[in-house]
């Protein structure tokens, strides 16, 4: 689910780009 998406993104925040990131901050706020 969204949960490992979130995890995965704290793991490597810097090396994912700023767009992805807002995306799943996005996704998080919606569910």
């Amino acid at each position: 689910g969204w949960n490992r998406l979130i995890r995965v993104d704290y793991h490597g925040s810097k090396e994912v780009p700023t767009g992805t990131c807002h995306a799943i901050l996005k996704a998080a706020g919606i569910k």
